[in-house]
C-alpha cells in the first residue's frame, strides 16, 4: 500500500478510537482495564453553582439559604384596619401575643441588647425619676420584634374596654428613682457631665424595650396585643355593692383560712392589714364571674423592720358558690385575661413597682414578661 494511503488508514482508526472512548464515558462507563476513566469523566462536567436549582445541584450553605431555595411559603401579609405594617416575621412563642403597657409604651421586650441601640441618648427627668432612652435601630431587632415596631394593636384597660391604635418608633428604656439633692452653681460644669455619665451608664444596661403609640390617637391602658390575632376574652372590673360585701367577705376568705390566720398572727392589731381588698372580674359577654382578693401591704422596701407580705388568691363563682382557684399568687391585679378562650387565664399584675403576666393563660414566653423599675436608693 503506497505510504500516503497507510498515513490516511492510521488517522481514520485513531478517529474511531477516539469517538468509542467518548461514548464509553459519555454512558459512565469506563474501558476495561481503565478505573480512572470515571472520574476523569466526572471532572470534565460543567460545575454547578451553589446557587443552582437543575436536578443534583449540591445545596447552599446555611447563609445562603432563602424561601427560593427551601420552598417555603412567604408571609401573606393580613389586612390591617388602620394601615399599619402587618406582622411578616414572628419570634418564638407569638410576639404580640399580650404586651404589657408602662406609661401608655408598649413594652415589646425585657433587659434587650444595648447593641440594638444607636445614640445620641435622650434624658428626662420627671421629679425623682431619671428616664434615658436610645433609638433602636429597627434592623438590629430579632425578627419577631422588627416586626412588632410598627404593628397596629388594640390596647386593653382593667375594664377590658378594646382602643385600636399603632405602634411607631421603638426605643431602648432605662429608669432610675433618685433623690435630686440639687447642685450648687459652682457645679454647673461637672455637673451636667456628671449627668451625662449617669445617663450613659444606666442606657449601658437597658431595661426594656419599648415602642411608642402614634400620637394622635394615644390609648391608655394595661395591657395590649396584636389586632391581626383573634380576639381574647376579657373581664371588666367592678367594686361588690355595699350589702353585699359583708357576706361575700366571709365567704372568700374562709376560702384561705390557714393563710388569713397566719397573717393575722404576723400583724397583730393592725385591722388595716386585714381588711380585704376585693375586686369582682366579670366576663365581658360571657357568664363567668371572678374575684381577686388581697389583704396585707407590699411594705416600704427602705424599712428595716420585718412586715408580713401581702397575701392574694382568685376565687370564682361556680354553680352559686365560691371555688378558690389554683392561681399564682395574684397581688395587684389590674387585669385578667383569657387569650386563647379555653378558660386559661392570664393575669396582669402591678405591685411595688413589679409589672408582670402570670398564670396558665400565658405562654412559657409570655410568662417570662416581667420587669421591676428599681426603687430610690434607701437613705439614713
Amino acid at each position: 500500500m503506497p505510504l500516503p494511503a497507510l498515513i490516511v488508514a492510521a488517522a481514520v482508526a485513531l478517529l474511531v478510537a477516539g469517538l468509542g472512548a467518548a461514548l464509553w464515558l459519555r454512558a459512565g462507563e469506563a474501558p476495561e482495564g481503565e478505573p480512572g476513566a470515571i472520574a476523569a469523566a466526572e471532572g470534565d462536567l460543567e460545575p454547578i453553582s451553589a446557587g443552582d436549582s437543575r436536578p443534583g445541584a449540591s445545596h447552599p450553605g446555611p447563609e445562603e439559604v432563602d424561601a427560593a431555595s427551601t420552598g417555603a411559603d412567604e408571609p401573606v401579609p393580613k389586612d390591617s384596619p388602620t394601615g399599619g405594617a402587618a406582622i411578616e416575621d414572628e419570634a418564638p412563642g407569638d410576639a404580640g401575643t399580650i404586651l404589657l403597657l408602662y406609661d401608655d409604651l408598649a413594652v415589646l421586650a425585657v433587659a434587650p441588647d444595648p447593641a440594638w441601640g444607636s445614640p445620641p441618648i435622650a434624658t428626662e427627668r420627671l421629679g425623682e425619676r431619671r428616664i434615658v432612652r436610645e433609638r433602636a435601630v429597627v434592623d438590629r431587632l430579632p425578627p419577631g420584634l422588627r416586626g412588632l415596631a410598627s404593628a397596629d394593636l388594640v390596647v386593653y384597660d382593667g375594664d377590658g374596654e378594646p382602643c385600636l391604635t399603632a405602634l411607631r418608633g421603638v426605643d431602648l428604656y432605662s429608669e432610675a428613682r433618685e433623690v435630686d439633692e440639687g447642685r450648687g452653681e459652682a457645679d454647673d460644669e461637672r455637673g451636667e457631665a456628671e449627668e451625662r455619665a449617669r445617663s450613659r451608664r444606666l442606657i449601658a444596661k437597658p431595661l426594656l424595650l419599648v415602642a411608642e403609640q402614634d400620637q394622635a390617637r394615644v390609648c391608655p391602658g394595661v395591657w395590649a396585643r396584636r389586632a391581626d390575632l383573634p380576639p381574647a376574652r376579657v373581664f371588666a372590673r367592678e367594686a361588690p355593692e355595699a350589702d353585699e360585701r359583708a357576706a361575700l367577705e366571709v365567704e372568700l376568705l374562709a376560702l384561705a383560712a390557714p393563710e388569713v390566720a397566719a397573717l393575722a398572727a404576723q400583724v397583730g392589731d393592725d385591722a388595716a392589714a386585714l381588711a380585704p381588698r376585693i375586686v369582682r372580674f366579670r366576663e365581658r359577654g360571657g357568664p363567668r364571674e371572678l374575684y381577686s382578693v388581697e389583704l396585707g401591704e407590699a411594705g416600704d422596701p427602705c424599712d428595716e423592720g420585718e412586715r408580713a407580705g401581702p397575701l392574694g388568691f382568685l376565687a370564682e363563682r361556680v354553680d352559686g358558690r365560691l371555688v378558690r382557684l389554683a392561681a399564682p399568687a395574684a397581688v395587684g391585679v389590674e387585669a385578667i385575661v383569657d387569650l386563647d378562650r379555653n378558660g386559661d387565664l392570664a393575669l396582669v399584675v402591678q405591685s411595688a413597682g413589679r409589672w408582670a403576666i402570670v398564670g396558665a393563660g400565658a405562654k412559657a414566653g409570655e410568662r417570662g414578661l416581667a420587669f421591676e423599675i428599681p426603687a430610690p436608693a434607701c437613705t439614713i
